[in-house]
């Protein structure tokens, strides 16, 4: 999953409504909020964003757009801070007022894996503990990880 595709989704919680009503709403295609969703498109225009945010904002109370907006930009952003130097990028969202969850909050980047690596991670946990075979082969695949790590540190 991506950013944005978890932001996405997290609003759509918190907002009581369904994809498609996203869709609706916003004026976007069902298809493109899918992809965006299932994290198949990372990238969404500033148009788009925008079209989210005012979506969200007339179904998520207590919340307005401009701090919508931020938290879908953030994710966007977010998703498109990656190499060496994404590690040390810090976002950060305020807001006028005190009243927001946007309000001085400090996003670290977190690693996020492309969809694919991210569904055989998921099937590899959901099965991990009925498993014992699972469990042997992500032990042991965990104790190389962890040894090529540590060569690879400075001394």
């Amino acid at each position: 999953m991506s950013h944005i595709s978890n932001t996405i989704n997290e609003l759509l919680t918190s907002g009581k409504i369904t994809a498609t009503e996203l869709a609706r709403d916003s004026g976007l295609p069902t298809s493109l909020i899918s992809r965006i969703r299932s994290g198949v498109q990372i990238w969404v225009s500033p148009t788009n964003l925008n079209a989210l945010a005012e979506a969200f904002a007339k179904h998520i109370l207590g919340e307005q757009f401009q701090d919508i907006h931020a938290r879908l930009l953030c994710a966007r952003l977010r998703d498109e801070s990656v190499g060496p130097g994404a590690k040390i990028i810090l976002i950060e969202i305020r807001s006028d007022t005190a009243k927001t969850k946007a309000c001085d909050v400090n996003l670290r980047h977190t690693p996020v894996l492309p969809p694919r690596m991210q569904q055989n991670l998921d099937m590899i946990a959901d099965h991990g503990a009925q498993n014992r075979h699972v469990r042997d082969f992500v032990e042991i695949t965990a104790n190389l990880c962890r040894t090529a790590i540590a060569s690879q540190a400075p001394a």
